[in-house]
Parts: structure tokens; sequence; C-alpha cells
């Protein structure tokens, strides 16, 4: 069990001497804004930063390497490159010139972008400005964070360096509402564990800290956060409380291990569609600049795939799914290498990544659901991936790994310790459900073995004829694979076979229910139940079902109003 970092310290200072440059009077709240003249109020919590605050100046390296931030002076080096081609200046500098002038502004925009960005904490607030040529001030109140996710990159950890992304409440964007690039790792872990216990702090436990003489007459009052060892560890804050005798919550929190993963779950990744998806990613991209290079490279090969034997044939296909399945397996080193889930207070902190270690957190309160998906082999090794259905934030689905890959026995076990028990059984669907899944899957063969013996064409009635016959498993596989069922806080709906995915979604989460019923569901007895909730894909379906039970699922789960698609015999 890993002890949180120490916060920073952030002590109190004068109201007349705080400085919030480059930041537009509208970004702050009138109460304790600087340019109002309002004392701070004891309720703030935070105490100003002396001054905005800059990252490492090491980053310039990182960025110039990466070349970020060229972006923004892209119109410039057009027009510089265009003026200088006109006016002959290209053949005066030559191509060394050219290359060096060009690392030269990239170099130059990287130490601008560096010295252009600032950070501070300031009135509960975090406050960053940024931008070489368009300046942009973000400023973000503490209590509206909702996670804190950390990178560290291969050039990150050759610096020591670290990248902060903030998630603010309301972003909706798609966009990260704050990025914090550059910092120490140590000072990187310290901002974030102190952002994150100011943010569940409640505004009344902020401390007097005391009072002195400023010298003019009048008094100062320091109104910040105990520090809990600060930077330089002098301090302790357990068990300190305020005036009232109110907790600081500045002790280190208490962590829970939810999820390990282990080497052996690794064999799982050639089973999974988006592992397997990396190697051909990367013999895609590798193959673009095969035709570039020189044949002599390949003199030594002499192979003629058309003088195969059936025997040398199926070992080269089996080779290449054997590379496909190391590939499979090497990526899903890089992305879930060490994958750890823990609670921290009221956070889910997961950690994972071999070069590029990530730690992302989401609010426990958020969470209204899982989903436990199970692709077609996955299933028969009886492994499993499970998410979190997350509400109120963006990028929910980068954020919402419970377990990238591993047993369903230990996936089932996570959803149950770290969202919420489901122990009601799943109803199974009517018969009628199983006629119009094997309807659908033997369909197209069967059409295209018609059309094939009309037109008399032998190819198109074999591939007719199989696609019908693999139809008949696949329908059966997919009406066992329908469910639905409720426990009275929690409902659950399965459907796929390909991929079977099981929800459990609160019902709290539901802001409606659509049933629908076609012309054919109709005079089948059937009809598909929707939730429709604020987390994931925003509507979960119960396909199929029963339509007296569909509309059972709706009433139970969606409160008095949902009673009211119930017939009236039945409210």
């Amino acid at each position: 069990m890993q002890p949180e970092p120490p916060p920073i310290a952030l002590a109190g200072m004068n109201r007349g001497s705080a400085s919030n440059q480059g930041v537009p009077e509208s970004n702050h709240s009138t109460e304790g804004d600087p340019e109002s003249g309002g004392e701070v109020p004891p309720e703030a919590g935070f105490a100003p930063d002396p001054k905005p605050q800059r990252t490492s100046a090491k980053v310039i390296a990182i960025h110039a390497l990466t070349i970020r931030g060229l972006r923004e002076a892209i119109p410039g080096l057009i027009a510089a490159f265009a003026w200088l081609g006109f006016s002959g200046g290209l053949r005066s500098f030559g191509v060394v010139g050219v290359l060096l002038a060009a690392v030269a502004a990239i170099v130059g925009l990287a130490a601008l972008s560096w010295y252009r960005f600032t950070y501070q904490v300031a009135n509960r607030q975090l406050i960053i400005a940024q931008g070489i040529f368009s300046r942009r001030v973000r400023t973000i109140p503490v209590d509206r964070i909702r996670a804190i996710d950390s990178q560290v990159g291969p050039l990150h950890r050759v610096f020591g360096l670290a990248r902060l992304k903030i998630e603010a409440a309301a972003a909706g964007t798609g966009e990260e509402e704050a990025v914090i690039d550059g910092l120490p790792t140590e000072i990187a872990a310290i901002l974030r564990g102190e952002l994150l216990r100011a943010r569940r702090r409640p505004a009344a436990s902020a401390v007097r800290r005391g009072t002195g003489d400023d010298g003019d007459g009048s008094r100062t009052t320091e109104v910040g956060l105990r520090p809990a060892g600060g930077i330089d560890g002098n301090h302790q804050s357990e068990g300190h409380t305020g005036e009232a005798g109110t907790p600081l919550l500045d002790e280190p929190l208490e962590e829970v291990e939810y999820s390990r993963s282990r080497l052996s779950w690794l064999l799982y990744a050639p089973l999974v569609g988006s592992y397997l998806a990396i190697p051909l990613a990367g013999l895609a991209f590798l193959s673009q600049f095969v035709d570039e290079l020189p044949r002599s490279w390949f003199s030594w090969i002499d192979v003629d795939p058309t003088g195969f034997t059936p025997g040398q044939f199926v070992l080269v296909i089996l080779a290449l799914l054997a590379l496909l399945a190391i590939g499979a397996v090497i990526g899903a080193v890089f992305l879930n290498w060490r994958f750890r889930l823990v609670k921290r207070g009221d956070l889910m902190v997961s950690e994972r990544g071999l070069l590029t270690r990530r730690t992302v957190s989401v609010e426990i309160p958020r969470v209204r659901g899982y989903m436990l998906s199970e692709g077609l082999g996955m299933r028969l090794v009886r492994a499993a991936r499970l998410t979190a259905l997350i509400t109120g934030v963006s990028n929910a689905n980068s954020r919402s790994q419970l377990l990238p890959l591993g047993p369903r026995s230990e996936a089932v076990e996570v959803a149950q310790r770290a969202v919420r028990r489901f122990a009601a059984p799943l109803r199974r669907h009517p018969p009628a459900a199983l006629r119009r899944r094997l309807v659908r899957s033997v369909l197209p063969g069967a059409v295209l073995l018609v059309g094939g013996l009309v037109l008399t064409v032998l190819p198109m009635v074999v591939v007719g004829a199989v696609l019908a016959g693999l139809g008949i498993p696949l329908g059966i596989d997919r009406y066992r694979s329908l469910g639905h069922g409720s426990d009275g806080k929690a409902f659950a709906v399965r459907s796929g076979s390909f991929v079977r995915q099981t929800t459990v979604m609160e019902r709290r989460a539901v802001v409606g229910w659509k049933i629908q019923q076609s012309y054919f569901q109709r005079r089948a007895g059937v009809s598909t139940v929707s939730a429709l909730v604020g987390a994931g894909v925003g509507a979960y379906s119960a396909l199929d079902a029963d339509s007296a039970d569909a509309l059972d699922l709706a009433a139970e789960n969606g409160g008095r109003w949902a009673r009211e698609l119930l017939p009236t015999s039945r409210r």
C-alpha cells in the first residue's frame, strides 16, 4: 500500500500582494477577487500562491523533440518560407541553412511556449495561462475538479518529468479541461494529491492559521491549507482540527486494492480483436515504406508462393497467426503492464503502461454501473473485460477501464467490490426471440443461395449454403445471450454473440424508458425496451423481451412516472 504524497503547503499572504497576472476579471468569482478589494473569507480553504509558477525548463527539450507547439506557428513559417522562396533567400541559405533555421525555430517556439505557460492555485481555483500568440487563461474551481490523470512517457521518464491532465465538471467538449506538462515527478505527485485533497475538503474545514501585524497598523489573517508534511516534510497534520473541531481531512487516504494484473493474463490478448489490430496496424504502416527500400536489401529472399505444397501453405498460415498472436501480446504488455486498480478515498484509481505510465482516476459517486464484455474467443477460455459506466465527465471511455483483460471470475469479483453486487438471475426471453434471431442469421445466406441457384452460379451456391449453415448456430448463440433482470435497485441487460455484453446499471441513472414494437414484434408478442441513461453509450436495451416483461422492467426501475406505461388494470 503506497502512501499518498504529502500536500503542498500553500502559505497565506496579504490580499493586497496577490498577483493574478493575465487573468481576466470575468474568470474569477467576485467573492475574494484580488481586483474587487474583498477579503478572503475564512471558508476559502486555499490561500493564493505568491505568484504564477512555471514548469521545469527541461520540458523544452521534450517539446522540441516532439515538435509540439509548432502548429501555432505554421502560418508564420509558411509566410516566411514563401518570402524566402520568392526573394531567392532559400538558395543563399542552402539546404543546411534551412534545416538549421527550422531546428532553431522549433527550439525557439518550444522555449517561448514554456515561458508563456504558467499555473497558479489561488482562491480555491487553479489558474492556467498559456499561448504564444493567442493568450488563453483557464480558471477551474477546485471543487469542480472531477479527476486528475498523470502520464509519464518515455521522454518524460528520461528527464524526470510528468504530465497532469485535469478533468473538471461540465467540460463537455471532448478536450482536456487543462494540462500541466513538465512538472518534476515529485512536484506533480504532491500537486495532484493536494488538489484532490482540497477538492474533497469541505469549505468549512479551512483553518484560521494565525494573525500578524503587517507594519502599517493592519492585521493580516492567513487562511490556507494546514500542511501535512509540506514539501520539506517538517510538519504533520494528522489529528489536527479547526477551531470548531472539524477534521482537516489532510491525513493520508486509506488505499484499498481491487485488482492487480498477472503475467498469465497477457495470454488472453490474441483472443481480443482490439489487441490483434495493433500488429496489423504496425504491418500496414511498415508496408508503406517497403516500396521505397532498395530491392537489393531483399535479394536474399527467394520464395515463390505459387510453388507451395498444401502442407507448406498451412505452415505459412500458422506462422502468420503466431506472429499476430505475439504482436497482440506485445501490444497488451505496452498498454497494460502492471495494471493496478485501487480505491483512494472517493476516487477509483487505475495505473498501467510500460513505456508511458498512466494514472487515471474517477469519482466513485459518478459510477452508475458496469459492463462485462466477452468476445467469442474470450468466452472459450472464460476471460472478460470490465468497464465502468460513468456520468458527468468527458472522455469517459478513456478512464473507464476497471479490468482491461483477465479471467471472468476476476472481472465479476472486481465489479462486485468496486461498483455493486448484482445477484438477481437474468430472465430468458421467449421462443419468439429465438425464431427472430434464426431468421436474421440465416436469411443473408439463404438469399445468396437462392440467387446462385437461379443464376446457376456455383460459387454463389456454395458460399450461400455455408453462410446459411453457419447462421443456425449463430442465431442460437445470439438467443442464448439474451437476458434481463432486476434486483430493485439496479437492472441488467445482456445481448451479443461475437461480443457478449452484460450491462448492470443503477436505476437512479435512468432518465427515461423507450419501448419499441415493430409489426413483426407485435405479431410475435415481443418488444424491445431501452433504458435512457446519462452514462456509457446513453441507452441500453433488452432485445425481443416478452412484452409484459418489458413493461415490468421499465415500471420497476423507472419510478412512479414509468408505471404509466403499464395497462390501467396493472397499475
